[in-house]
C-alpha cells in the first residue's frame, strides 16, 4: 500500500510495507510529529489561511500520487532541496492507485527551530486508505496515516519531509527528503530498520 503511496523510489519496499493496516498507530506518529507547545503566531485568520493552504498542496500531492501523474507534477510540490535530492534518486514516480482514496485531518505548527522565523513551517496530517486483496482472497482496507513536513519557500507552501511509523509499536521516523545522506540510506534495497533509525538519529542531530 504505502509503495503506491509515497513512490518516490527512496524508501525499499520491505519498509513500505510495515507500519499499515489499522488506524492505531497512528496515534504515536502524530504525538511525534505534535510540538510540546505549539506558539500561536500572528491572527487566527492568518493561520488559518495558512493551514488551509498547506493542506491544500498536501492533498493536490497526494492526489496526484493517487491518479498517477506525471513526475513534473508530483514534484513541483517538494521543496527544491527536496527535489533536488531526490530527482538524484529516481524523482517521484506516480505509478497511480485508483481505488485509494485519502484524507487530510489536521495540521499544526511545527516544532520551532532557533534563527527561523516563526509560522514558516506546518505538520499536516493524512489518512490514505487503499483495499488489499490476500492470499485466501479475502478482501480488506489498509490505512496508513503520514504526517508531511510542510514549509514555506519563496511565498509557497512547499512539502520537505514526512514521518511515518515504519516498524509497528517503535517510535516513528523522521524521513527527511531533504537530506541527501539520509535518501541515500533510505535507497539501498537490503536496508535495514536499524540503518535507516541511525541515519535518522544523524541527520536530526545535525
Amino acid at each position: 500500500m504505502l509503495k503506491t503511496l509515497l513512490c518516490l523510489s527512496l524508501v525499499p519496499a520491505t519498509l513500505l510495507l510495515v507500519g499499515c493496516g489499522s488506524e492505531e498507530p497512528a496515534a504515536s506518529v502524530a504525538q511525534a510529529a505534535a510540538p510540546a507547545n505549539a506558539a500561536k503566531n500572528g491572527s487566527d485568520t492568518t493561520a488559518a489561511a495558512g493551514s488551509q493552504q498547506a493542506e491544500a498542496v498536501v492533498s493536490q500531492f497526494l492526489d496526484r500520487i493517487r491518479r498517477g501523474a506525471g513526475q513534473a507534477s508530483a514534484e513541483e510540490l517538494l521543496t527544491n532541496q527536496a527535489r533536488s535530492v531526490i530527482s538524484r534518486f529516481g524523482g517521484v514516480q506516480s505509478l497511480g492507485a485508483p481505488d485509494a482514496q485519502f484524507v487530510v485531518t489536521r495540521s499544526q505548527p511545527a516544532p520551532s527551530v532557533e534563527g527561523e522565523p516563526a509560522g514558516q513551517s506546518l505538520l499536516v496530517h493524512t489518512v490514505w486508505a487503499e483495499p488489499v486483496t490476500a492470499e485466501d482472497g479475502a478482501e480488506s482496507v489498509e490505512k496508513t496515516q503520514v504526517v508531511w513536513a510542510v514549509q514555506q519557500e519563496a511565498g509557497q507552501w512547499r512539502i520537505s519531509g514526512m514521518v511515518i511509523e515504519l516498524v509497528p509499536g517503535e517510535a516513528p521516523t523522521v524521513i527527511d527528503f531533504e537530506n541527501e545522506q539520509q535518501i541515500a540510506t533510505l535507497f539501498g534495497g537490503d536496508t535495514s530498520t536499524e540503518e535507516v533509525a541511525e541515519a535518522t538519529s544523524e541527520s536530526v542531530s545535525r
